[in-house]
């Protein structure tokens, strides 16, 4: 019976394993996921979302929805057969043996890898008819299932004899009854309900987790994402988020665009530049304008494309007003050109006005100009009749009055002789001029031209023609009882009276009244008798002896001035002393004086010889010119020591005194620069063309030197340096020459430097060099 019912099981078998390996071959099995028809050997045998739950008897599986088993054992989830054969006593979870069709009691089983819910009692028969108790019968009836459970398989634990009921958190599960805390998150037990978005229970712990179990919405830089600040939702940029920048296209600007805090970036709308332009690099509207960006109906402010102005707004160009005219500030009907028109006045359209616009005065000079009348566009000239200008002296006697206007709008002047012009007009006299009437008063002018009659003359007084005013009469002149005494006075006088005092050493006693007033007559003595006091000397002027004058008073006559400019005590002047030129200038060193060199010294002395001071003088060297007056100089004395100059220099001497500045000596301190010699050529090659004698010539000429040339000395020599004494000299010349000429025949090549020594031992130097080429040196071979 064993034999017999083990054979159809292994067929059953055999069947199972022919729709696994057809259900394998194939997705055609999953299309209806029903975990009676799915059979499975390994997890991945089953579609998403199941797991294998294989039969541990039998390591059979079908594939049932949920998660993988948590413990990995095969008995999840899956009810475990019961004993074979006669009721057994309950099991604890394991199979008992096979008693092959007999009745058996069934073995207790052990908890060894057994979950302890699993099965419930064995099968009380082992006939075909019926399953034991708890056990369910089987399509051949031949061996009777085990019980299943009434809750959830738990996993399999090698703890105890029997595993704990529900699980700790961390543990492995697939429904929240499964686990102590009740909460069954991510397949394991939590300590929490854990439903954030942004929290995992992965180590049985909700946590933080940067993976969200929806996907955030959103997209781009505005994308939600999982934040530990808050891990129930998506976390979203708000709008401190650029998520589009700034941009500028075709004269349009889109600012840019913000997050929403929801996971969106706005779109914005794009807006027109001021300027109608945007910046070369298209991150901002342009900062500057043109006509040609704003277009026709817009105009440029420099930043900014305005609307064209309409006629009557104010504006500063016509490019800003739609009648394309500004006049006067404002948009204008018209050009409106006219010199006496105005677009100010009503705003936007011309108008006649009596003031001429800006810019376009009526031509002419006032009065004589043309006007605005307010009748007219143009300005409309004065009248012919107009008076202009005014009445102008433009001499003393010629009158300029007042004219007329022309018709080119300037005034029109005639000119007219007056007697005198005074005051822009014809006039009698000049004022401040004065006459004598034909009365013999004497009148002056006034400020308007006109005569007018001042004081009368007295009786010592008359009119003088010539100024105009009284002037006395001459003395002694008769008066009413006496004589005028020329100043305007009548004094009193009988001729010939006896003087009773006033009488001086040039009068007598007589009375005499020709000089207008009573004088003691000089009869017996004439003028110019000695009277007063004798000569005398005062102020550096010498006065003669007092005399008598015509009016018989004693004067001192003019004096003549002191030649030596003093007085010799008070009668007589100081005598005076000239003084005699210097006859020459001695030296005191030897000339010429030298620079650079010690065969000289470097300064002499010079010292007067000859002549003589005078009153008050002495002597004054000049170096240089001789100023003609006397003053300056640059010393004073018989000697001038430490002279040197740097150039040959003439120094001169002279006496300066009070009665004179004599002539003056002068020397010359001769100076010698140091001489200076060209030569040339400076380099040459010997010519081998020719004889060997002879080839070459150097020309050496004197430049410059303030010695005498007859002082000069020549030398030459061959020196591999200039700074060569005048060791063995080849050549020694002293003449006037300024030049030397030299011919050599060198054999190899050289420097050839001639030399100049002056009488101070300053030296100058030349040289030539001088190249003799190889085929000159074979010729002496």
């Amino acid at each position: 019976m064993n034999t017999n019912s083990t054979r159809p099981k292994s067929c059953r078998s055999a069947t199972l394993w022919a729709a696994l390996l057809l259900c394998l071959s194939g997705p055609a099995c999953f299309r209806t996921p029903d975990t009676s028809k799915i059979p499975c050997l390994v997890p991945a045998n089953c579609p998403i979302g199941y797991h294998c739950a294989k039969n541990q008897a039998t390591n059979q599986g079908i594939c049932a929805p949920g998660l993988a088993p948590i413990d990995g054992s095969s008995a999840d989830l899956f009810p475990s057969p019961g004993l074979d054969g006669n009721a057994g006593s309950l099991g604890d979870g394991s199979l008992g043996p096979d008693t092959s069709d007999v009745r058996a009691t069934g073995v207790d089983g052990t908890s060894t890898a057994i979950d302890a819910n699993l099965g419930g009692a064995g099968g009380s028969t082992g006939d075909a008819t019926s399953g034991g108790s708890g056990g369910s019968v089987i399509s051949d009836g031949s061996i009777a299932a085990g019980g299943t459970t009434s809750t959830p398989d738990a996993p399999l634990l090698n703890d105890a004899l029997d595993a704990p009921t529900t699980l700790p958190n961390g543990s492995l599960c697939t429904a929240d009854g499964q686990c102590s805390n009740g909460s069954c998150v991510d397949g394991h037990c939590c300590d929490s309900k854990c439903t954030g978005n942004c929290e995992s229970c992965s180590t049985g712990t909700c946590s933080f987790s940067a993976t969200p179990r929806k996907a955030c919405d959103g997209s781009g830089k505005c994308a939600g994402t999982c934040d530990k600040s808050n891990t129930q939702a998506c976390t979203y940029p708000d709008s401190s988020t650029v998520c589009t920048a700034q941009s500028c296209a075709a004269g349009q600007r889109t600012n840019k665009s913000l997050c929403d805090g929801h996971g969106n970036c706005p779109i914005q709308t794009p807006t027109t530049c001021d300027s109608n332009q945007c910046l070369a690099d298209g991150s901002d509207c342009s900062g500057t304008c043109s006509a040609a960006s704003c277009g026709a109906s817009k105009y440029c402010t420099g930043s900014t494309c305005a609307p064209l102005k309409n006629q009557g707004d104010t504006c500063a160009a016509d490019g800003e007003c739609s009648t394309t005219h500004c006049v006067d500030g404002y948009c204008c009907e018209s050009a409106c050109t006219g010199a006496c028109t105005s677009c100010s006045v009503t705003h936007g359209k011309c108008t006649n006005t009596t003031s001429a616009r800006i810019g376009k005065a009526c031509g002419g000079t006032a009065p004589c100009n043309a006007t605005c009348t307010g009748s007219s566009p143009d300005c409309v000239p004065a009248s012919t009749t107009t008076s202009c200008g005014v009445a102008t002296c433009l001499t003393s006697t010629q009158l300029q009055p007042v004219g007329t206007c022309n018709s080119q709008g300037t005034c029109t002047q005639n000119t007219q002789t007056c007697t005198a012009c005074v005051a822009n007009a014809c006039a009698d006299c000049t004022p401040t001029a004065k006459q004598c009437s034909s009365t013999g008063v004497p009148q002056h002018c006034d400020t308007t031209g006109h005569w007018v009659s001042d004081t009368a003359c007295g009786t010592c007084s008359s009119c003088s023609a010539s100024t105009g005013t009284c002037s006395p009469v001459a003395a002694a002149t008769p008066c009413t009882g006496g004589v005028c005494d020329g100043a305007g006075i009548c004094n009193p006088c009988t001729q010939g009276s006896v003087c009773t005092s006033g009488i001086g050493d040039c009068q007598t006693g007589a009375t005499d009244c020709s000089t207008g007033k009573a004088v003691c007559k000089a009869s017996n003595k004439n003028p110019g008798t000695s009277c007063g006091n004798g000569p005398s000397c005062s102020a550096a002027t010498l006065y003669p002896h007092q005399v008598c004058d015509s009016n018989g008073q004693c004067y001192t006559p003019n004096g003549t001035p002191c030649a030596s400019g003093l007085c010799n005590g008070s009668s007589a002047c100081q005598d005076c002393t000239q003084s005699t030129a210097p006859s020459s200038i001695l030296v005191s060193g030897a000339m010429p004086i030298c620079s650079g060199t010690s065969l000289h010294p470097g300064s002499v002395t010079l010292t007067r010889s000859g002549g003589s001071l005078g009153l008050g003088a002495r002597w004054v060297w000049y170096k240089g010119s001789l100023p003609p007056t006397a003053g300056g100089g640059i010393a004073t004395g018989d000697t001038l020591s430490n002279v040197s100059p740097t150039e040959t220099t003439t120094y001169y001497l002279r006496a300066e005194g009070t009665c004179n500045v004599s002539a003056a000596a002068s020397k010359s301190v001769v100076v010698y620069t140091a001489p200076q010699i060209s030569v040339s050529p400076v380099s040459q090659s010997v010519d081998c063309t020719v004889a060997y004698t002879g080839w070459t010539t150097v020309y050496a000429t004197l430049s410059g030197s303030s010695a005498p040339t007859n002082s000069i000395l020549w030398f030459y020599t061959s020196a591999a340096t200039s700074a060569k004494t005048l060791e063995d000299p080849k050549y020694v010349r002293n003449n006037s020459d300024t030049t030397l000429n030299l011919t050599f025949s060198p054999q190899v090549n050289s420097t050839e430097w001639i030399q100049v020594i002056d009488v101070c031992g300053q030296e100058g130097w030349g040289s030539s060099d001088i190249t003799v080429p190889d085929i000159c040196v074979c010729f002496e071979c």
